[in-house]
């Protein structure tokens, strides 16, 4: 995975349907304490606070961020075979999950995957029904100085909305089945769709060390270059195009009704370009694994959103922002700080520090603390539909978090606080 510097990932080890049987629903990777029930492309909110997803860009997708792709997700491969996958999940209630994964190297430096999910369920109650498309196509070429890594995501979740049960009382008596209970809303439906790409480029500077390796008593030889790179400069631009649509009928629901009293058709276009250039300084030691990675650079944020109703709005900001990465031994540690220098989101500041220190083989602690002072996000401060609308403008709000816990591997048990 791309995060600054290429990460392992794991979604995709060998394992068996049996071994994970328990814990499929997409959302169970975001956390064990979802509220509500466990329906696959329905919006979900973890219990937990400490479980709590970062914002999304687009707010539209906060609760339905283990469904889609995104860029920081996408997993590259230097598949020397071909590798595929596939995943079906089925249940009651139509309940269909289907993953399928094809990732082939080309040449021995150029690798493609391409990766699908499709979410699917007809819902626990009248008009819930859910479908989820997640695509991504992703390419990596890799070879002597210059990386290269670039993918596209596609995202549709199709869901209707149904207002929650009308009559709450019945519901409770347990006097019928859940699938019978009226609710508020029988023709509301809502679409969101993103549409994206990303490409990361890096050249780095060093000269490459040629060993020769013995294969075997036979004197085979290979020949193996290292590059041996202290310093690199990364390159990183995003785009992304969110569309947001509902849908729905005349009822009495809504308190408020703006622009249509026979029907609701509103619509919300958010684009967003972020242009990234850091200098890498990579500092490591072959023999004991130990390295000291340094990230700094500045980034530029455009984003720029169109409701129906209104003129198109265009904000631009740019940001000073720096990445530390360092292990020792039993130590890792990873820091990070961003802070808007010019713009629309002017001295908004960004930091977090993660440590993991370990005392022994199996026994260490987890520790993490985090300061932000921003702007509100987009459509927190400014939104008009057919029913709702709000123009605010907010103090920045400041947000601190803490958490620590002690583990221990071998016997399976961590305790810790938020």
């Amino acid at each position: 995975k791309l995060d600054n510097d290429t990460t392992a990932d794991y979604s995709f080890y060998n394992d068996t349907t049996i071994d994970n049987f328990y814990k499929f629903m997409p959302q169970q990777k975001v956390s064990d304490n979802t509220l509500g029930l466990l329906n696959p492309g329905n919006p979900y909110l973890p219990a937990l606070f400490s479980d709590k997803e970062a914002s999304h860009d687009f707010v539209f997708l906060n609760n339905y961020q283990a469904f889609i792709k995104s860029h920081k997700d996408v997993v590259y491969f230097d598949a020397q075979t071909p590798f595929s996958r596939f995943d079906f999940y089925g249940g009651n209630k139509g309940l269909e999950i289907v993953k399928f994964i094809l990732s082939q190297n080309f040449t021995p430096y150029f690798n493609l995957t391409f990766n699908y999910d499709i979410s699917n369920s007809d819902g626990f109650y009248l008009n819930s029904a859910s479908k989820v498309n997640a695509l991504s196509f992703a390419g990596a070429f890799t070879k002597k100085k210059y990386q290269n890594h670039f993918n596209f995501i596609f995202n549709k979740i199709n869901c209707n909305e149904n207002g929650g049960i009308a009559d709450v009382n019945r519901f409770m008596s347990g006097d019928i089945r859940a699938v019978d209970n009226n609710v508020m809303l029988t023709k509301a439906t809502s679409t969101i769709s993103q549409l994206g790409g990303q490409y990361n480029h890096e050249y780095r500077f060093g000269q490459y060390t040629i060993d020769t390796i013995i294969r075997d008593e036979k004197n085979d030889t290979v020949i193996n270059k290292t590059l041996r790179s202290k310093f690199s400069i990364v390159h990183d631009v995003t785009f992304d195009r969110y569309i947001r649509k509902y849908q729905d009928t005349k009822s009495s629901f809504y308190t408020n009704i703006y622009s249509d009293s026979t029907k609701t058709n509103d619509s919300v276009t958010y684009y967003q370009f972020n242009n990234k250039l850091l200098m890498c300084l990579n500092i490591q030691n072959d023999s004991t694994g130990n390295f000291l990675k340094l990230y700094a650079g500045l980034k530029n944020r455009t984003y720029s959103f169109l409701i129906v109703t209104t003129h198109k709005t265009t904000y631009s900001s740019t940001y000073i922002t720096g990445d530390l990465i360092f292990k020792h031994n039993r130590t890792f540690l990873q820091a990070n700080v961003d802070y808007c220098l010019f713009g629309g989101d002017a001295y908004d500041l960004s930091a977090s520090v993660k440590l993991q220190q370990m005392f022994g083989e199996n026994l260490g602690i987890n520790a993490k603390v985090g300061y932000s002072l921003a702007y509100c996000t987009l459509f927190e401060t400014y939104y008009t539909s057919n029913n709702f609308r709000w123009d605010n403008d907010f103090a920045k709000p400041g947000a601190a978090n803490a958490h620590i816990d002690l583990f221990n591997n071998k016997f399976q048990l961590s305790v810790g606080a938020n």
